[in-house]
């Protein structure tokens, strides 16, 4: 979940709520750069990463399918939650058709969506990080606390 400057500085000193992004990336840094190029600001700082879910990197399709119906589990709840136009940035206005593929929230509270982040957690598993913590600490403390099989193979004989 990530936010910008812009949400967080200019849309408040002109009256309107802030706005996230909630939204699975396979690619962080990639994504963050492409949302830098669309969004330009005077002077852009960069986007602050308000909190994440980190799970393990999916190898399958079956892994894969688990962290995008995480990502759709989160974005139900909090549009069965918040279901007015306001709430959903450019659906209002007519730049984006279909409301329950918008991935940016305006005026939706931070705790909300960290609580239903870490509901999503109990279902899906991952460790959920605030944007101050140390994310490669937290999850090398997940990781190490994960059981390990060891499965040993052999030849018949």
């Amino acid at each position: 979940m990530i936010s910008t400057p812009e949400s967080k500085y200019y849309r408040t000193q002109k009256g309107f709520p802030r706005a996230f992004k909630v939204g699975s990336s396979w690619d962080l840094g990639k994504r963050i750069n492409s949302y830098l190029l669309s969004f330009p600001f005077d002077a852009p700082e960069g986007l602050e990463i308000e909190a994440g879910l980190l799970m393990n990197h999916a190898n399958t399709k079956k892994e894969k399918d688990s962290i995008m119906e995480c990502e759709r589990y989160i974005h139900k709840k909090l549009h069965t939650k918040y279901t007015a136009a306001k709430y959903f940035p450019g659906f209002g206005n007519g730049q984006r058709l279909n409301k329950d593929r918008v991935e940016w929230y305006s005026g939706v509270p931070l705790r909300v969506i960290f609580a239903v982040i870490r509901e999503s957690q109990k279902e899906f598993g991952g460790v959920f990080c605030e944007g101050d913590d140390n994310f490669a600490h937290k999850w090398r403390a997940y990781s190490d606390n994960k059981p390990f099989v060891l499965k040993l193979f052999s030849k018949k004989k």
